[in-house]
């Protein structure tokens, strides 16, 4: 009977990772017939302006930090397209899974054939879904496609030994800090939570942490000198990253938006094509206590678990309960707030009650209880920072790399019955991650691709006409207010984000001037009507109405205006 049971598991384990591998193939492919979408067009545009000699941020200026900008810059220079790029980032998504499962290998070498088996499965269906969710979010070749699988990097690094940190991997660490953040400052959070969840004290913390994060400021200080624009970064980038990109919305301050985990677990869950993906996450942190400490008696077990669990519920939800007492909050969530406020109240009771036992009967698991609980912060804080932007949501991937990779640790240390079951039900969980889904409607996906695809198609035609024209006419200098063109060969003198700071209620006085500045040299201008920021602005129109006329001069008479801008000549 007992063999027949393994026999069963791991059919199940099998059929599981089978089917995660096929949705995230599936997803793989149609990134590899995506085009240039979102912001993507803007960031190659940067990266062209970089290889034909554009200062970085001072002329042209992109509020993403440099490592991004110069990957798309490599992608340039290698084929003239995003291709390599996309390329580069289907292969980190696809060896996310791979490297799980080779950790899984390499840990559990010493265990059984069975166990084996569910470690090896077990890493592909929580690393495939890992990589899923990360593509659902992540919209084209945002700053995340490579900031999650560097900061992934990282996580296996460390996790590698958790009892001590050589200079190899210190070194291997730093580097994967100093990319992660080279794609996105905000990953250097999540990079601090998986430190904190993987430690198993001060030491290892500041080793695994604190010496390859110095480390990693060291390098990216260096290479940004080397290249000319450490002082633009640090005078002109910082500032503005701090300023309008971090505002104070109805989720609170900044240093709030690290009390809201709840975005990230209902993303995680409820609207995530897995749904299960979340639940079992969940179910890992609060294990994380029961898999860094022995646990033999069931009622320290119940009582780590409760604490644990309640203590996160406490933490992530208590916050907003008091936001929708006070205000009248625009969110979903507000529709549900009598249960909110149930919740906290029964979680903090439990919470409390299984803290005052574990007082009582098992102190040294309190702090292993605290760390998972607090490790959520840093990783809201850094989603949170825009807002909880869609794609900004993957800074939790680290985390659940972590999590997990701490249960491949656990896993063939288990002796105990107690243990044993509680790993069960979290290899359980995982296997039914691919199983319970909402039906994928793979042709309306294929649809989109498609359509996604016919705009990139023209948009290059628009460019194309846009090159023709200059050439023709033997313009150059020019500059899009709101408007923008793929990939032109005739680049503009800034980039859209300066003339966004130029106008409304965001204006910088730097951007401004520049703004101004660079219309006093442009030869002509296209700028979107329809952006109430631009057309309100006495000083703009009066300059265009002055300086400029919206008759097309003799060598463009056959030039068509894109529709939904406005063309503007120098007089």
């Amino acid at each position: 009977m007992k063999k027949k049971l393994i026999w069963l598991a791991t059919a199940i384990l099998a059929l599981a990772a089978v089917k995660i591998l096929w949705i995230l193939a599936s997803m793989l492919i149609l990134e590899g017939q995506t085009r240039l979408m979102g912001d993507d067009g803007t960031f190659f545009t940067v990266a062209k302006g970089l290889i034909n000699g554009k200062d970085l941020y001072s002329e042209f200026f992109e509020m993403k930090p440099p490592g991004l900008l110069f990957l798309n810059a490599i992608s340039l220079l290698i084929a003239n397209n995003e291709i390599p790029l996309n390329i580069l980032k289907i292969i980190c998504f696809a060896l996310i899974p791979i490297s799980f499962v080779w950790f899984a290998i390499r840990n559990l070498k010493e265990s059984s054939v069975f166990l084996k088996t569910v470690g090896v499965c077990t890493a592909l269906i929580f690393g495939g879904a890992i990589s899923i969710y990360s593509v659902e979010r992540i919209v084209g070749l945002q700053a995340e496609s490579f900031g999650v699988p560097f900061a992934i990097m990282y996580v296996l690094v460390v996790a590698w030994d958790t009892k001590k940190m050589t200079p190899l991997r210190i070194i291997l660490a730093s580097i994967f800090i100093a990319a992660s953040m080279g794609m996105r400052e905000q990953f250097l959070f999540p990079l601090v939570a998986v430190s904190m969840i993987l430690s198993k004290d001060i030491k290892f913390f500041v080793k695994s942490f604190v010496i390859p994060c110095a480390i990693a400021f060291a390098l990216g200080t260096l290479i940004m000198l080397l290249l000319g624009f450490l002082g633009s970064y640090l005078s002109i980038y910082l500032p503005d990253a701090f300023s309008v990109r971090i505002q104070t919305n109805q989720l609170g301050s900044l240093w709030m938006r690290g009390l809201h985990g709840w975005i990230l677990m209902l993303d995680l869950s409820h609207l995530f094509i897995l749904p299960l993906f979340g639940i079992a996450f969940g179910a890992l942190v609060a294990c994380v206590p029961l898999l860094k400490s022995e646990i033999t008696k069931w009622k320290e077990l119940v009582s780590v678990l409760v604490c644990s669990a309640s203590g996160m519920i406490v933490f992530n939800l208590t916050f907003i309960a008091y936001i929708l007492n006070k205000t009248e909050l625009e969110h979903t969530i507000a529709q549900y707030s009598d249960y909110v406020y149930a919740i906290c109240a029964v979680s903090l009771v439990a919470f409390v009650a299984s803290l005052l036992e574990l007082v009582r009967i098992n102190r040294k698991v309190i702090a292993h209880i605290f760390v998972a609980i607090l490790a959520f912060y840093p990783v809201s804080l850094a989603a949170g920072a825009s807002h909880f932007n869609i794609y900004q949501r993957t800074n939790i991937a680290p985390l659940c790399a972590a999590v997990f990779l701490l249960f491949l640790i656990a896993l063939p240390k288990l002796k105990n019955s107690k243990m044993r079951i509680t790993s069960g039900v979290l290899v359980g969980l995982i296997a039914l991650i691919p199983f319970i889904l909402p039906g994928i409607n793979w042709e309306e996906r294929s649809d989109k691709v498609r359509a996604e695809n016919e705009n990139y198609i023209a948009s290059m035609q628009k460019t194309e006409e846009l090159d023709v024209m200059m050439d023709k006419c033997g313009f150059n200098p020019y500059i899009g207010i709101g408007a923008g063109f793929l990939l032109p060969d005739h680049l503009p003198l800034q980039m859209g984000w300066s003339a966004f700071r130029s106008f409304g209620d965001n204006q910088s006085e730097h951007f401004r001037a520049q703004t101004f500045e660079n219309i006093k040299k442009s030869e002509f201008i296209f700028i979107d009507p329809t952006w109430e920021d631009f057309t309100s602005d006495e000083e703009l129109m009066n300059t265009l109405k002055t300086e400029f006329t919206t008759n097309l001069p003799a060598c463009a008479f056959d030039y068509k205006v894109p529709g939904g801008y406005g063309g503007y000549w120098k007089i």
